[in-house]
């Protein structure tokens, strides 16, 4: 049974198990956000995110499988911003991260928002594959000096149609 929904202050060990599997998944994989435990994501930031509302837990036979932030981007509540997506290596291929952005998608819907708003790390190209699928698009680039590393990221944009 595969269930999605928001963490609880009680799911942070959980969480943080997850997030650090993931961040020591990414090795060898050239297709990662680049994350490291600690630095990005850390304790704290999960820990806002669940108090917040904002962190989901996708949970496959009871087991952690993925997890996202669904976060208010600029205060006008017209954008909402997917963070920190991530999908174990066990449950990749499954369909579940288009089952995690499905529920983004009714979340968006039920909270008035106009745009869903995310960035992606450069040369990631399985994730923007898969946003590009679901309507994004790409809007523009950055960086961030994130301790000793430069990171690059595309930044992508989609407008929610009514109905």
């Amino acid at each position: 049974m595969e269930t999605i929904e928001p963490a609880c202050r009680q799911d942070l060990p959980e969480v943080e198990r997850l997030y650090r599997q993931l961040c020591d998944e990414q090795a060898g994989d050239p297709y990662t956000p680049m994350w490291e435990y600690g630095l990005h994501p850390d304790t704290e930031m999960l820990e806002r995110h669940i108090e917040n509302g904002e962190l989901w837990i996708a949970r496959v036979d009871g087991m952690a499988a993925g997890a996202m932030a669904l976060v208010p981007e600029g205060g006008n509540r017209e954008d909402l911003g997917l963070h920190l997506l991530g999908i174990t290596r066990q449950f990749r291929g499954t369909g579940l991260s288009q089952r995690m952005l499905d529920v983004m998608d009714r979340e968006t819907r039920t909270g008035g928002y106009r745009t869903q708003v995310l960035d992606v790390i450069a040369g990631n190209i399985r994730a923007e594959r898969l946003y590009r699928r679901r309507g994004f698009e790409m809007t523009g680039r950055s960086s961030l000096q994130e301790g000793d590393r430069l990171l690059r990221f595309h930044l992508y944009r989609r407008d929610m149609k009514e109905g």
